[in-house]
């Protein structure tokens, strides 16, 4: 098909004159849904969907608000008025990740915040987070991280104790 437009004009003529209308949609719908026009009238095929900079900031911003519960795929395509499996492809094409990884991403990065910034047990902290228990933020830290949020938590109060010292000692590993 060199113009696939022009094709499907002739084919509907040449149906419409002979009575076979029946199942027109059907033949051309590869055509309707897998192309597009350019300016300049030539097709292409479509793009891969993709969030805009607005609908990422709506979905960050309803991700963070409700970062202490349960969030689904369809709450997260409802805020910008998507389909969920349309929402995933375009916030996996926006992103590189899919809007799982995202969260539990977020849930992490929130878990470090409250670890650093509050008194807080875990699991405090994991029911802050959406997570179930402190054994589900364990094993989700521990692979983000590579080690318990205990540790990570003792070595960086430590770290900051030590930065706060006046008798700090100016050697550093990094």
């Amino acid at each position: 098909m060199d113009n696939p437009i022009q094709d499907i004009f002739e084919t509907l003529i040449r149906r419409s004159q002979t009575g076979e209308s029946r199942g027109i949609g059907r033949d051309f719908a590869p055509i309707q849904l897998g192309a597009r026009a350019s300016s300049d009238g030539e097709f292409s095929a479509a793009s891969e969907p993709t969030l805009s900079d607005r609908e990422f900031k709506l979905v960050a911003a309803y991700v963070s608000r409700n970062i202490d519960g349960p969030l689904r795929v369809r709450e997260l395509a409802a805020e910008v008025g998507l389909s969920a499996s349309h929402f995933s492809r375009a916030f996996t094409t926006r992103l590189g990740k899919s809007p799982y990884a995202f969260v539990m991403e977020q849930r992490m990065l929130h878990a470090c915040h409250l670890m650093l910034n509050t008194g807080q047990r875990l699991t405090e902290i994991a029911g802050n987070c959406g997570l179930s228990d402190q054994a589900h933020l364990t094993r989700l830290f521990r692979r983000f991280e590579g080690t318990t949020p205990a540790r990570w938590r003792r070595l960086r109060r430590g770290a900051l104790v030590t930065e706060l010292s006046p008798q700090r000692d100016t050697r550093r590993d990094c």
